[in-house]
């Protein structure tokens, strides 16, 4: 059977490794940016309408797993045309077990038996109809593989939702995963006015865009560090961009702190983590933080198939005053962040 990849990115690469794995070579790579003449790794890369002139009765993998493309969207449109049988990742990792190098909320080994009443548990603290609308789309999405169960993402809002009380003024912030300060500055855009904030990222190169960026920020404290359930130096995949993140195999070293100790002398207002899995050991070292000084929460929750839940249900477990709110900001069930709101 002919086979084509969709995307001839990163996960393009990662699926074509994959398949030749399996003893099968792709006949072509599809991607809305191929060029005449365009090759990968000795496979032509092809335009979707080439593509659907060459690939009648292919079989397609979409290799996507990211916030920029609407995977459900895409797939529709292969549907639409002549090819044989259009899969997503979910679909081959459920069939064959594979797993991208960063699968986030892809787990087919994930015995969801045990999850029920944890489930309903974390849905029934949700206090919004939106909120529990993304709830169930997001495990039809990581259960079944049903992209197209997703509402549209707000991009524009994340860490500031729309329909929510607005964060408390002047603002404490302590952004775990600051990047390159982009949460930072967002913040500001929309007039919020930030008294103090303390930005942690481990990542060298991302720490020198944070540093270039906000350096010069008297109101700031930036620290090459992550937050974590101790103290003390972890591997850790660098030079990923936004991915980096904690790994037992990473080839960098970083040192990781507590936020009870770090906040020993800080009391945040609003905690911010977006720290590629690492939140539920991070919020284990913030226990003392979150019962002294309340602040609200905006953690991300889509790294781990299991974090939708979960962290929920670890905050409230710490601090049951919390009122709780799920956004998702981008496409894919990426960028799904949980709002734990004290009451004003």
């Amino acid at each position: 059977m002919t086979t084509f990849v969709y995307g001839a990115g990163r996960m393009g690469r990662e699926a074509l490794a994959y398949c030749r794995a399996q003893g099968i070579e792709p006949q072509a790579f599809i991607d809305r940016a191929a060029r005449t003449g365009m090759t990968l790794d000795g496979i032509p890369v092809l335009s979707p309408e080439v593509a659907s002139r060459q690939g009648v009765g292919a079989d397609v993998l979409v290799a996507l797993h990211s916030p920029g493309v609407d995977v459900a969207g895409v797939v529709s449109v292969l549907r639409g045309e002549r090819y044989a049988n259009v899969d997503t990742l979910w679909n081959e990792s459920d069939r064959s077990g594979w797993l991208p190098r960063s699968p986030f909320w892809l787990d087919p080994k994930f015995d969801w038996s045990t999850e029920a009443d944890a489930i309903v548990k974390a849905r029934s603290l949700l206090v919004d109809d939106a909120s529990r609308t993304v709830f169930d789309q997001q495990i039809a999405l990581r259960r079944h593989g049903d992209y197209a169960a997703l509402g549209p993402p707000t991009p524009d809002d994340q860490y500031m939702p729309r329909g929510l009380e607005a964060w408390r003024q002047p603002m404490r912030l302590l952004d775990c995963g600051a990047y390159d300060g982009d949460t930072i500055r967002a913040v500001r855009a929309v007039g919020n006015v930030i008294e103090r904030y303390v930005a942690l990222e481990p990542d060298p190169a991302n720490f020198a865009r944070l540093l270039a960026s906000l350096g010069s920020d008297p109101t700031g404290r930036l620290l090459q560090v992550g937050v974590h359930s101790g103290q003390g130096r972890v591997s850790f995949s660098s030079g990923e961009g936004g991915a980096a993140h904690v790994d037992a195999g990473g080839t960098t070293t970083i040192e990781v702190v507590r936020i009870d100790d770090l906040c020993a002398d800080f009391a945040p207002t609003l905690i911010k983590m977006d720290i590629e899995g690492a939140e539920r050991q991070a919020l284990e070292g913030a226990t003392r933080t979150i019962g002294r000084d309340r602040p609200d929460l905006a953690i991300s929750a889509y790294h781990r198939i299991d974090d939708l839940w979960r962290i929920a249900l670890q905050i409230e477990a710490l601090q049951p005053d919390y009122r709780f709110h799920l956004r998702s900001h981008a496409h894919n069930g990426f960028d799904t962040v949980l709002y734990a709101v004290m009451p004003r």
